[in-house]
């Protein structure tokens, strides 16, 4: 099949026929032993919640300016707006990010050059033009009609290595830089003991949203006071970036006998380790600010299965109780290994004591595209120095 001219091609917001027909095509990528069924059903109960509702979620398609409405799209992905905190000279302030997922090209219009080009108009989607440089007329046609102009970053989740970097908004631009991806990593003793830890608070869905609420106020506080004038930016854990995790594998239970857990974290009071019943509510403890605590969320496939962390707020002294809680419920789950995500240099040292490993993914590359803030168009230079802090799962 012939290529088509990039300068004929464009990027829009999918028509219901066009989503519909991606999530059937990405069916084969990343079924995970689920029926077509089954993947079409849980994506349309993931539409019904926050994260993609409100205009928060869009699946765009690559097809010729022509046919705009083509079910023969060439490439397609998705992309959800999510709240951030940037920290810079003059404070911290809030702004726009987007995440940016399910990356395809159908088999038969791959090794063309779409999937690229496809990402490069992207940013013409999201960020503002005045931060970007001039558009490729000449080698592109006209931008994208469709566009948001509101990210000050976007972000994703590379499985292709550095292929990402090589989609900047202009040819020989960059484009999304791969940031760190340390995984640490434990395994599992099936035949462990569960938790005795007292005065530990085991967080429902309901506790892991209070908390997650709390713990996006103090993240933005800690920015505004701190005096590291290194520039950097965060996503909000508690702006449906956790609780996505925790719905994506609850919904995917559905079509299963498995019994979902009730339990997705685990808080211990900063100044007290002591033991109480697993299953007390914890009412002394009003504030999760005054907490070390852990999200988390199960992934049975691919193998090894696992426990991930989704936020991790504690201290040197209060992460083996985490651990241990979270080991407990990893033994509960039936799940092979407990990991986390980038965790602080002053962490490795009980990773270690622990049991654990610290090891470079090969896969889930995090990487991301700075543009700016306030409309500046000098702010794209931070493009080399900015931050991504919080950077976990």
């Amino acid at each position: 099949m012939a290529s088509i001219p990039l300068n004929q091609l464009t990027i829009k917001q999918a028509t219901p026929p066009q989503v519909e027909l991606s999530r059937r095509l990405t069916w084969a990528e990343w079924n995970r032993g689920r029926s077509v069924e089954e993947y079409l059903r849980q994506d349309a109960e993931m539409d019904k919640y926050s994260f993609c509702t409100n205009n928060r979620y869009f699946t765009w398609v690559l097809v010729p300016r022509n046919e705009p409405d083509t079910l023969a799209f060439l490439s397609s992905c998705e992309t959800y707006r999510r709240n951030v905190v940037v920290k810079h000279e003059e404070g911290a302030g809030g702004t726009t990010g987007y995440g940016i997922a399910s990356v395809f090209t159908r088999p038969e219009f791959r090794g063309k050059g779409y999937a690229a080009h496809m990402m490069r108009l992207l940013h013409w989607v999201l960020a503002p033009h005045q931060l970007l440089p001039q558009f490729p007329h000449e080698n592109w046609g006209p931008p994208p009609a469709q566009t948001f102009g509101d990210a000050a970053v976007s972000v994703l989740y590379s499985d292709i290595g550095r292929f990402y970097e090589r989609c900047g908004p202009i040819p020989d631009a960059p484009g999304w830089t791969s940031t760190p991806r340390h995984s640490a990593i434990w395994t599992v003793d099936e035949n462990g003991e569960l938790s005795q830890l007292t005065q530990v608070r085991w967080l429902d869905e309901q506790l892991v949203e209070d908390f997650l609420r709390e713990d996006d106020n103090m993240i933005t506080k800690e920015l505004n006071v701190s005096s590291d004038p290194e520039p950097r930016f965060t996503f909000l854990p508690g702006d449906n970036q956790v609780a996505f995790q925790i719905k994506r594998y609850l919904i995917s239970l559905e079509d299963t006998k498995a019994e979902p857990p009730k339990v997705f974290g685990v808080s211990v009071p900063q100044s007290s380790l002591q033991a109480s019943d697993p299953g007390s509510t914890g009412e002394n403890d009003k504030s999760g600010l005054k907490s070390a605590f852990a999200v988390w969320t199960f992934e049975p496939k691919p193998l090894p299965s696992r426990l991930i962390i989704c936020r991790l707020r504690v201290t040197p002294e209060t992460f083996p109780s985490i651990l241990d809680a979270a080991h407990s419920e990893a033994r509960k789950a039936g799940v092979q290994i407990v990991e986390a995500w980038n965790l602080p240099e002053e962490l490795q040292k009980v990773v270690e004591s622990t049991g654990g490993k610290t090891v470079e993914r090969e896969d889930h590359w995090p990487c991301m595209a700075w543009y700016g803030i306030n409309a500046v168009p000098g702010s794209i230079g931070w493009r080399q120095t900015i931050k991504w802090t919080n950077n976990e799962k």
